[in-house]
């Protein structure tokens, strides 16, 4: 199980417990926009959770490694990111402030701001990298991509920011349902061979942080289609080879610049199954809203053809 503390809070008498992607995980406090996925579990004293728990010095430049410097959209804004890591423990600092820090061995988040931890930039670090990066302990990784279920099978669609994935699968109608807006989580089923979706996932894009009829069941990933970000004057459809493929699915995995050495090699597995399993497919398309319907009864079209 998952746990999540925050610094300076009041904890509830109970925690409040939730599922996301078929992983458990306990809260010091209720989250607000995440009520869709309440468990409804019995809950436990909030104490029990806390039992032997030290909260970890700060993590620096003296005491270890910065695996990340960049920039990232939190909370409405574009801000500075530093991720820094020793053995199984890491940090999130924006904007130069410590703000959360992930412990991979024990699977706690714990929130270092004193704010609450269902609002604004925290509520986003949770349910963004905090929990995408424990997910990769279970073999689960989260695309930016979104899903839909269609007459051919379950679809994910991957693209760069304004390329139009989620204008495309918001669409809703019986033969084109959402499954996921901006994230999707996607695991290796062994018993199957083949790759699941799990879609019950907090969609930060959307209002409540869930699709229309979310949660929907886990189920094979049967295509994936890569948005070309350039337009063009007419549908274009193209199989991508291996290895391209391979590429695209690291290249559209949330948080992969934060991965360390092993998860990495781990996440680089999965793609190569991936690319394997489910063909890759990199559709162009004339960048007008009122082509959508169109672009829409076209792909089901030519993968049902395929």
């Amino acid at each position: 199980m998952i746990r999540i503390t925050g610094r300076g809070q009041a904890p509830d008498t109970q925690a409040t417990h939730y599922s996301a992607a078929g992983q458990a995980f306990a809260c010091q406090n209720a989250i607000k926009g995440l009520e869709a996925y309440a468990t409804g579990l019995a809950s436990v004293r909030f104490t029990d959770l806390l039992t032997q728990f030290v909260e970890p010095p700060m993590l620096t430049a003296s005491n270890s490694r910065l695996r990340y410097v960049g920039k990232a959209y939190f909370d409405k804004h574009f801000r500075d990111v530093r991720f820094w890591q020793i053995g199984k423990l890491g940090q999130l600092d924006i904007d130069g402030v410590p703000v959360c820090q992930i412990d991979f061995d024990k699977r706690h988040v714990h929130v270092l701001n004193c704010e609450p931890l269902g609002i604004g930039l925290n509520f986003e670090l949770i349910a963004g990298p905090a929990l995408v990066l424990l997910l990769t302990q279970s073999h689960t990784y989260c695309m930016h991509a979104g899903a839909v279920d269609t007459p051919v099978g379950r679809i994910g669609i991957m693209a760069e920011s304004g390329a139009g994935k989620s204008t495309l699968s918001g669409h809703d109608s019986s033969d084109w349902s959402q499954v996921s807006d901006d994230v999707m989580p996607v695991k290796f089923n062994g018993v199957d061979n083949c790759i699941d979706v799990l879609p019950d996932f907090p969609q930060l894009k959307l209002p409540n942080n869930v699709v229309i009829d979310a949660p929907k069941p886990a189920q094979a990933l049967d295509y994936l289609l890569r948005l070309n970000p350039m337009p063009s004057n007419r549908i274009r459809f193209s199989v991508l080879p291996k290895v391209q493929a391979m590429l695209q699915v690291v290249r559209h995995t949330v948080a992969a610049k934060l991965f360390d050495t092993v998860t990495l090699e781990q996440h680089a597995g999965f793609a190569k199954k991936i690319s394997v399993l489910v063909p890759v497919i990199e559709v162009s398309y004339p960048r007008e809203i009122d082509q959508l319907d169109q672009l829409r009864e076209s792909v089901v079209e030519y993968l049902g053809s395929l």
